[in-house]
């Protein structure tokens, strides 16, 4: 079936269904690019809160490190409790940041951070555990027995002086400053992790137990070979102490300044990885999310156009489908009013509201030829029943005069038969011998005047019937 064949309400949903079509492209064009768009500025804003959040892990990281120096350097316990404190809040953001992150690449990079964080959590560990380890034997060993060793020498050059013993006061006091150098050089040693000072308490040290073996023969008073026993019985403790004390130091430098100091390096190379590769990526999806915008833009716009365009254009068809022909049948049918039946009903061959309207047109057109026709052969009949009835007056008229003659002949037989028949019946006694003859003769005419008087009755009625 044609476009045109179709009914007029087929043809309006047809075209409402192809503009509503159209425009359903449309807004699936426009939803699609949207969420699309949507999508893809969820994941710009997802990757740059990734790499915001990843920058805010990189900065928390050197506060945890500064505060790693402060506590190696100054021994600064809070330093270290917040860096701890760091490193815990650190290892929730990197699982939570790992959970987020997509990318495999960056991922791996989050991942990695995470193993390198947990590193320098064991490092800060084995920090504060050699920490306390040097805090307990400077506590407990270095401190004390070094002021007691000051003290007792500090004793022992007042009771040499006391008795007139320069000399052994004099060795006294060398002892005493060997001592206090190298007391100096392990208080910064420890304070300051400053190893080459290692070196130079050793030195000091041997220096000490140099002089303490030269001063013995020198000391006279009992007390002060006692106060120098005591003060070489603390100083093998404290040689001890400084012993144990230096590795630690060592150990503790060595996390301080080389193994962990690399890690945070680590993970700012890594991070750095996340951040670039976030920043690259945010990139390319603004540049693909503005592409899409533009291709949407303008598809909407083109299918937009398209969609106007083709609903102006089947309401053109579909009205000039309906109009045209129904204004077509309205001069038709004006034409037709004027009895003009040569002309020609538009749209007869239509199968559609407009067709029906036609053919009922075509209807009218040729009822009206009929009854045309009819009037026609009717007013011929009439004029041929006129003519006939002309015809029979004249033949009536004739037929009247003729009659007429033929009475007035018979009246005027009848008269001089009568004046006969009175003449005969006058001369009868004379004509006796002829009265048969003539009485029969009479009787005969007297019938022939009774036919003519009967048939001039007839005619007459006739002649009244016919009029």
């Amino acid at each position: 079936m044609s476009f045109s064949d179709m009914k007029v309400k087929t043809k309006i949903l047809v075209g409402f269904g192809v503009v509503l079509g159209l425009l359903t492209m449309v807004a699936g064009i426009g939803y699609y690019s949207l969420d699309t768009v949507h999508e893809r500025v969820g994941g710009m804003i997802r990757t740059s809160g990734n790499a915001l959040e990843a920058s805010d892990i990189a900065a928390d990281v050197q506060e945890m490190r500064r505060s790693v120096i402060s506590f190696t350097y100054a021994g600064n316990d809070d330093a270290m409790a917040h860096a701890e404190k760091l490193a815990g809040n650190l290892a929730g953001k990197l699982t939570h940041l790992i959970e987020a992150t997509r990318n495999p690449e960056r991922k791996a990079a989050l991942k990695r951070v995470a193993e390198q964080l947990t590193q320098y959590q064991a490092g800060m560990k084995r920090l504060t555990n050699v920490d306390h380890q040097k805090d307990e034997l400077t506590g407990k060993v270095l401190d004390p027995d070094g002021a007691k060793m000051r003290q007792l020498l500090s004793e022992f050059m007042s009771a040499a002086i006391g008795i007139g013993n320069f000399e052994g006061a004099a060795a006294g006091g060398q002892v005493l400053e060997s001592l206090m150098r190298g007391r100096l050089f392990v208080n910064q040693m420890i304070g300051r992790r400053d190893f080459a000072k290692e070196q130079d308490a050793a030195k000091a040290f041997e220096q000490m137990r140099a002089l303490m073996a030269e001063l013995g023969p020198k000391v006279r008073l009992e007390e002060n070979k006692r106060r120098l026993a005591d003060v070489l019985k603390l100083s093998e403790a404290y040689f001890d102490g400084f012993k144990k004390v230096s590795p630690l130091i060592s150990e503790g430098a060595e996390l301080a300044t080389e193994t962990m100091p690399a890690v945070p390096h680590d993970i700012d190379k890594n991070i750095d990885t996340v951040v670039t590769s976030s920043t690259e990526n945010v990139k390319a999806q603004k540049a693909d999310t503005e592409s899409l915008l533009n291709f949407s833009t303008m598809a909407v716009l083109i299918a937009s156009l398209v969609a106007i365009t083709a609903g102006l254009g089947l309401a053109w068809l579909i009205g000039n489908m309906i109009a045209k022909p129904v204004i077509g049948m309205t001069a038709a049918m004006g034409k037709l009013a004027n009895r003009e039946w040569d002309t020609e009903v538009p749209a007869a061959g239509q199968k559609d509201e407009i067709g029906l309207m036609a053919k009922a047109v075509k209807v009218f057109k040729d009822n009206g030829m009929e009854a045309e026709r009819l009037a026609a052969e009717q007013q011929a009949a009439q004029q041929r029943q006129l003519d006939r009835a002309k015809r029979m007056e004249a033949s009536v008229a004739e037929f009247e005069k003729s009659v007429g003659a033929v009475v007035s002949m018979v009246s005027s037989a009848s008269t001089e038969l009568q004046s006969t028949a009175q003449s005969m019946s006058a001369t009868a006694e004379e004509t006796s011998r002829q009265s048969t003859a003539v009485a029969a003769a009479t009787e005969e005419a007297s019938t022939n005047v009774q036919t003519v008087a009967a048939a001039s009755e007839e005619l007459s009625s006739s002649i009244s019937e016919i009029s």
